[in-house]
């Protein structure tokens, strides 16, 4: 788990939320959600886009180790 802060700053466009499915080894599927459903799909070109901005995302957030302690900070003030 990682914690994406809100003062990342990184060429990330978000269309809005997604899930990366790997179905099997050579079968990964997109899922696409927004207000009226959610859209899948297991285009190359679809998977690959959102697979690069999931990696984006990865990059700019907290490593694993300092998300836990971020959370556990977060959730100490509550």
């Amino acid at each position: 788990m990682q914690v994406l802060p809100f003062n990342a700053r990184a060429p990330v466009w978000l269309d809005g939320p997604f899930i990366l499915l790997h179905v099997q080894p050579d079968h990964r599927v997109v899922v696409s959600n927004h207000a009226l459903g959610a859209v899948y799909s297991d285009l190359a070109e679809e998977v690959d886009r959102c697979t690069l901005v999931f990696k984006r995302l990865q990059a700019v957030a907290l490593p694993p180790e300092e998300s836990v302690a971020f959370i556990q900070r977060v959730a100490g003030d509550l």
